[in-house]
């Protein structure tokens, strides 16, 4: 749903091998994105034997390029989401300091610092961004070719990791604009600097050694390394992800230990330096595990693998800085920030974003966090008082073949229920979560087969989906409460179901909005559950229909470019109508507009649906 532009404009879509893509939109936006905007052309090195020429744009032709290359690039890598966080709503967060817009397509998430400079790499927008961090602002953007991700800064040069022609690995000199490409021979499959040194290892098994001279050195790593991923340099030692465990590496004749792990310690993209996954803290290693979602300290490294402690941090954690005598990490799926003590092994808060967050730095006495669709990069303050979401239950509820994870905070009567859109999870609310915690109990989940609980069987249409959520509230002791029920786009249709089977249990109902039906014929991401095959009418319950603000999507210049105005008032007249219709189903209901917010409501105004709710729910 958080494609929605994409998948209503395409009635007649050209198979790209993903969802289709209104490539004129995306191309007036690119436009309007690089207007006003500082863009030096990165000029290619002299040829040398050992170097292939990268081919790089001049800034007068680069908007056309990009405007070509966005469509295939769309065909060839995974579909950029729009989890689009606005600036105010970030700045009005606690402890925020500033708010950078470093993309405007998303994929941001690797950075290096050098001194008070940030060098941050959009892989959706193929730019290079310099930030300068005591003024906030983007001093130089940069354009690439290709897929980059992955930066760092060694000898006076930026490094760039690029997944062109099997990996190669660019060397910008950002005095002179000059580029040069050090071809490697095989697929990388993981990257990190050890002091001034790249080392990259290959699917056959061989280490990569590249110095700032840009020499590559080579040896095939021994065996017990072979098929390993560098995974961070910690203490003088390389720590690898193994068969069996994790390796303790000398980076000075490859000695090595091995100690047995049976987490999952994330690898999945060969990157230079941020995200860390293994953090020195006071000289002790602590590694980021996916499987437990927790970060785990390795208290003596013994080849059992026992000796071990571990502290949850929220689902996917993706990223940890240590700073101010704190461990800091990021977690993408619950859309949140860890604050952990080393000493106590507690969590002391939990701070929720309005988008993914996942590179994280510490610079210049503040956390800089990364938000990975949106392209914001987030300075805060690691000693304010931050917002924090204090989780009472985090279970993962077995029903049958499917699973249902069902997350819940605060204390309060009525309980309010969180139901996200299709393709989106219980980490979506995290800042509406946190904002009704205070007064209300509140519960938001994972449907069966997506998110922390992928691998279960399909949740299936709405009715099975509100019979395995009040199995769940069951076993979390919420059975027979006074309900609001809070629905995003197509969850729409699980509302719906919950006030037809329960409506005895219903004190009010907001939608925010909600898909109308006609959707489904659009949307390849629709599940079984919509549209309601019910009537859905929801009699005199109280209710409120919360709708995006059409001139940000249907009637705006770029939607309109692409699709004419005949389209754009089609399909903005249908939207429209789909509002009205689910506001006439109750005879006590309220339609709002979130004026200057597109779909993604619950990021860009979720004070709204905060005071929707309490206005449903009463002082």
């Amino acid at each position: 749903m958080t494609d929605l532009l994409d998948r209503l404009a395409a009635l007649d879509p050209v198979s790209l091998g993903v969802t289709a893509v209104d490539s004129e939109r995306l191309r007036g936006e690119i436009a309007d994105r690089i207007e006003g905007r500082s863009t030096t052309q990165l000029r290619p090195a002299p040829e040398r034997p050992s170097r292939r020429r990268l081919a790089l744009v001049a800034v007068g032709v680069f908007a056309l390029v990009i405007v070509i290359f966005v469509p295939v690039y769309l065909a060839q890598m995974p579909e950029p989401t729009v989890d689009v966080a606005t600036e105010d709503t970030l700045r009005d967060l606690p402890g925020v300091q500033d708010v950078i817009r470093v993309g405007s397509l998303g994929g941001v998430r690797t950075s290096a610092i050098e001194g008070k400079t940030m060098w941050v790499v959009s892989s959706n927008d193929h730019e290079l961004y310099r930030v300068d961090m005591a003024s906030g602002t983007v001093e130089e953007t940069y354009p690439l070719e290709g897929y980059i991700e992955g930066v760092s800064v060694s000898g006076g040069y930026v490094w760039l990791n690029s997944y062109e022609n099997g990996g190669e690995i660019l060397r910008f000199d950002p005095q002179t604009g000059l580029t040069d490409v050090i071809s490697l021979q095989g697929p990388v499959t993981s990257a990190i600097r050890v002091g001034d040194e790249l080392w990259r290892t290959t699917e056959d098994g061989r280490l990569l050694v590249i110095d700032d001279n840009g020499e590559v050195t080579e040896q095939q790593l021994p065996a017990g390394l072979e098929g390993g991923a560098l995974i961070g340099y910690v203490d003088g030692y390389v720590w690898m992800v193994v068969e069996g465990g994790l390796a303790r590496v000398n980076p000075d004749g490859l000695d090595f230990e091995v100690m047995a792990y049976e987490g999952a310690v994330p690898f999945y993209r060969p990157f230079l330096s941020s995200p860390r996954w293994v953090i020195d803290v006071n000289g002790v290693p602590w590694v980021l595990d996916t499987e437990r979602n927790a970060v785990v300290r390795i208290d003596e490294f013994s080849s059992d693998g026992e000796a071990v402690s571990s502290v949850p941090v929220g689902r996917f954690p993706h990223s940890g800085v240590y700073a101010d005598g704190y461990l800091w990490v990021t977690s993408y799926d619950d859309y949140t920030l860890s604050k952990v003590n080393p000493e106590t092994m507690e969590v002391e808060s939990v701070t929720p974003f309005p988008g993914r967050p996942n590179g994280l730095e510490y610079a210049e006495g503040s956390l800089w966090v990364f938000l990975y669709q949106s392209g914001f990069l987030v300075r805060l303050d690691p000693g304010a008082e931050l917002q924090n979401l204090d989780v009472t239950f985090d279970e993962v509820v077995n029903i049958d073949d499917r699973q249902l994870r069902l997350r819940c905070s605060g204390a309060g009567d009525p309980l309010v229920i969180l139901d996200a859109d299709v393709d989106l999870g219980a980490g979506s609310w995290s800042v509406v979560q946190a904002g009704l915690s205070p007064d209300n109990e509140v519960c938001s989940f994972d449907r069966s087969d997506s998110y922390s609980v992928v691998g279960a069987a399909p949740a299936g249409n709405a009715e099975q989906q509100i019979s395995d959520l009040m199995t769940a509230l069951e076993e979390a002791g919420l059975a027979q409460r006074r309900i609001v029920y809070v629905a995003h786009g197509e969850g729409v249709a699980d509302a719906q179901a919950f006030v037809a089977q329960f409506g005895e249990l219903v004190d009010g109902v907001v939608l925010v909005d909600p898909a109308p039906a006609e959707f489904a014929k659009y949307s390849d991401d629709t599940t079984d559950r919509f549209p309601y095959e019910g009537s859905g009418d929801f009699g005199d319950a109280p209710l409120v229909v919360i709708g995006h603000d059409m001139s940000t999507t249907f009637r705006s210049p770029q939607f309109i470019a692409g699709q004419g105005a005949e389209r754009s008032e089609e399909v903005s007249t249908q939207w429209q109508e789909g509002l009205a219709g689910y506001a006439a189903l109750s005879t006590n209901s309220t339609q709002l507009l979130a004026e200057g917010s597109d779909h993604s409501i619950p990021w860009e105004r979720p004070q709204m649906i905060i005071d929707a709710v309490n206005g449903l729910v009463g002082p």
